[in-house]
């Protein structure tokens, strides 16, 4: 799979494709069974000493082709060899970034579970294994296109997922959204997050939720079947994914979709909330088109953004989970989507008590406003939906998150 990445006028968009789920066979995609290597596991090993413990993130590709991530040392080396018989699996990749060390590894794959060993210089290793995420129902690399094309059916039905009480910027993706009669906005979902306006990632989501709440009653909208509590908590262990009201919706939304009439899921905090979803069910990722304001530029040194940061299992999970992305950088590109108060009194204030609401929590956010502006980051992912044509887009290769906040990259990727 591709990636989708360029710049516009002021602001640009970064459309990731992961792929997953469709073996090869003779070159051909092969969509009438399911090669259960494919996806992302997670491999422990134990070379027999306390000290010598290690943890793998393996992602496997529809092609063979795949990348090994050391969890502790935070090295990243390609898959080789991979060969699947039966149950029976095989591969071999080299330790560390210098090529000098290949490791063996030959075992089964059972019920969901990996056994077997890692062989080096005549020394062995138990490894055992679980998928991070599942294959679910393949895409074929045309569907995938397709779903990266930007929508042209109108409305697109959409669901919101936002951390809105964070700052002030989620209030005005939220009302944009609302007000847009290019989008059909089937539900908004409360995400967590975890600032200096909350006391933990629960309290941040029931603040998130309190505030949808307000701002549809500005619209006189109900939230009744429409706002939904999110996870209460970001993701430890990507095994055990947590249910919540927002991942029951989302998950039964999806399924009533499909590649051909896709469902978009508008994210603008930390992606806890969809991961755990297709964590849960990875079924319904041929039924999405994730659209993420989160991370910054794949030439950025360091991914120490709000929304990426705060959830790195879920930022890891969408990016190799294989649903179709895109992804809206936030420096150096979201970054240049400024504006001020003269501009929210000219063209926000005065419009009914929704407009006057958002004035005053743009004016009290900041003290001094001479000379003063601000990003309203999120507006901009909504702004895609709408019209793909004010953030333009190209395909490169999906990145591979690091535990050290920050992009590694493979040409044989997806």
């Amino acid at each position: 799979m591709r990636t989708k990445i360029g710049a516009g006028l002021g602001t640009a968009a970064i459309a990731i494709a992961l792929t997953i789920g469709v073996p090869f066979a003779n070159g051909e995609e092969n969509s009438n069974e399911k090669n259960p290597f494919i996806g992302t596991w997670e491999l422990t090993s134990d070379w027999g000493k306390s000290e010598e413990k290690g943890t793998h993130i393996i992602v496997v590709n529809p092609d063979l082709t795949g990348t090994v991530n050391d969890v502790e040392d935070d090295w990243t080396s390609k898959l080789r060899s991979v060969e699947l018989n039966g149950e029976a699996v095989s591969f071999r990749f080299f330790w560390g970034e210098t090529e000098e060390y290949e490791i063996e590894f030959e075992g089964t794959i059972v019920e969901k579970e990996i056994t077997g060993e890692y062989a080096l210089f005549g020394a062995t290793a138990v490894v055992l294994g679980a998928p991070i995420s599942a294959a679910g129902t393949p895409l074929t690399e045309s569907q995938r296109l397709v779903q990266l094309d930007p929508p042209t059916k109108r409305p697109v039905p959409m669901v919101l997922d936002t951390d809105t009480y964070n700052e002030i910027d989620d209030q005005f993706a939220l009302v944009y959204a609302l007000i847009s009669p290019e989008l059909d906005v089937q539900a908004v979902y409360a995400a967590p997050f975890l600032n200096d306006r909350s006391m933990g990632p629960e309290k941040g989501m029931e603040q998130s939720y309190e505030e949808i709440l307000r701002i549809l009653g500005k619209l006189d909208r109900s939230p009744d079947g429409f706002a939904f509590k999110g996870s209460r908590a970001f993701i430890t262990d990507p095994k055990t994914p947590e249910g919540s009201p927002a991942t029951r919706d989302l998950i039964a939304r999806a399924q009533t979709h499909s590649p051909d009439n896709p469902l978009y899921v508008v994210a603008v905090g930390a992606i806890t909330n969809v991961a755990n979803a297709l964590l849960i069910e990875p079924e319904i990722l041929p039924n999405i088109v994730v659209v993420w304001l989160g991370g910054n530029g794949h030439d950025w040194p360091k991914q120490y953004e709000f929304n990426y940061q705060q959830d790195l299992h879920a930022s890891r999970t969408i990016f190799d989970s294989g649903v179709p992305l895109v992804q809206l950088p936030c420096t150096p590109v979201v970054t240049h989507f400024a504006t001020t108060v003269p501009e929210m009194e000219a063209h926000v204030g005065g419009h009914g008590a929704i407009g006057d609401y958002l004035l005053k929590i743009f004016k009290d956010y900041h003290e001094d406003h001479f000379a003063w502006s601000k990003v309203l980051w999120d507006m901009t992912a909504v702004a895609w939906v709408i019209n793909h044509r004010w953030l333009p887009s190209v395909l490169v290769h999906s990145p591979i998150v690091t535990n050290d906040y920050t992009y590694s990259f493979d040409d044989s990727r997806h």
